[in-house]
């Protein structure tokens, strides 16, 4: 199939991504992480002023026994699903996002191995569980399981169907699964470790809108990278693929930023140097109008310019091992300094790429890990 035939499947599935305007509540959570003996995970939630940049915390934290945070609004119903490799819980939210003290709901998985991923579609009817394991041969191989959401509770419903099933592969896996805005599809995102290659990419499951199942899995247009001799990243959004490598001590990276409706593809010059530093992962935002990409130290907030073919240095901010979380309105940009213990909150112009005003959340206690969640009411 030809590259402009995968770029016409791939919009169909996608279809029109519509974007919110701005809603009154920016809601940001932060989980803590600790190290035994202390172990105590705990859940804060805060409110964000997205012309200040400053967070008000709402609520108590809550202690919890999770890794990953997953909000979601269920016909006006806002829950919130904490999980880890086993087990899953789904609280309740008031107005302000804060959750309530107990679970409404806790199902353990019941899996014979780990799950690695849980994720709910954003248009609030289906959610995923993914489970991953190799063999005694060194085969990798992978099972999604279905569940559906009931509309009025949120709660969820273990359907028992596997709609997705990946392996035997010896040198492939899929290392993370995320949704795009539209929910209309699913991205897998794998990586090779094979004798003489070493890449990463994004491939891609249709997702019915009545059923909740998924279709074979398909390739996504421009979103590999085989040049991971020192390090590679890929970012993706149902608009846009972004794929960055660095090689052989060089100070230009390899930047690739592509265009999923229109095929069009930005590749890194000489003459857009000051963006395109090194290897990592990028970090889209949701409306496809800017990259942020790692480049020594520093995160470098990228404006696209497809018209132009240009990608311009907008603003920076300091470099995180954590990553960097987008509000999904685009007005607000999270991102966790571990060695400061605070996480950074900037007011951010998608239009522009442009940051403003920022502020730190420092009155969490010094964690060994944080995991950050946002979402807009």
């Amino acid at each position: 199939m030809s590259k402009v035939a995968a770029a016409l499947v791939f919009l169909l599935e996608v279809c029109s991504v519509c974007f919110a305007s701005s809603a009154p509540i920016e809601v940001l959570y932060v989980e803590t992480h600790s190290l035994p003996p202390e172990r105590l995970d705990l859940l804060y939630t805060y409110n964000v002023n997205p012309q200040t940049a400053v967070a008000e915390q709402v609520g108590s934290p809550l202690p919890v026994a999770t890794t990953s945070i997953d909000p979601l609004t269920v016909n006006g119903k806002h829950v919130l699903y904490l999980w880890n490799g086993t087990d899953v819980w789904k609280y309740n939210t008031n107005a302000q996002g804060a959750p309530e003290p107990r679970a409404s709901q806790h199902l353990n998985f019941g899996f014979p191995y780990p799950v690695w991923h849980f994720l709910a579609d954003p248009n609030g009817k289906f959610a995923y569980a993914t489970t991953t394991w190799t063999d005694n041969q060194d085969n990798v191989y992978s099972v999604i399981r279905l569940f559906t959401i009931d509309q009025t509770t949120g709660e969820l419903v273990d359907t028992r169907k596997n709609v997705a099933t990946y392996g035997p592969n010896p040198y492939i896996f899929f290392r993370d699964y995320i949704f795009g805005a539209s929910g209309r599809v699913m991205f897998a995102q794998w990586q090779e470790s094979a004798p003489f290659t070493s890449g990463l990419g994004y491939d891609y499951y249709g997702v019915d809108q009545t059923t909740g199942r998924l279709s074979s899995l398909k390739a996504v247009p421009n979103s590999e990278t085989f040049n991971c001799t020192e390090s590679c990243g890929v970012g993706i959004t149902d608009l846009i693929v972004a794929t960055t490598s660095s090689c052989c001590g060089s100070p230009l990276g390899i930047v690739q930023v592509s265009n999923n409706v229109t095929g069009q593809t930005i590749t890194c010059q000489a003459s857009m140097l000051s963006v395109c530093g090194g290897g990592g992962d990028p970090y889209i935002d949701p409306s496809g109008q800017n990259v942020v990409l790692p480049a020594y130290q520093t995160f470098q907030v990228t404006h696209i310019d497809f018209a132009n073919s240009q990608l311009t240095a907008a603003a920076s901010i300091p470099y995180s091992n954590s990553g960097i979380v987008f509000s999904p309105d685009n007005r607000l940009v999270y991102s966790y300094d571990r060695g400061m213990f605070s996480l950074n909150v900037y007011a951010f112009d998608a239009s522009t790429g442009e940051v403003g005003a920022q502020s730190s959340i420092t009155e969490i206690s010094q964690p060994e890990s944080v995991t950050i969640a946002a979402t807009t009411f």
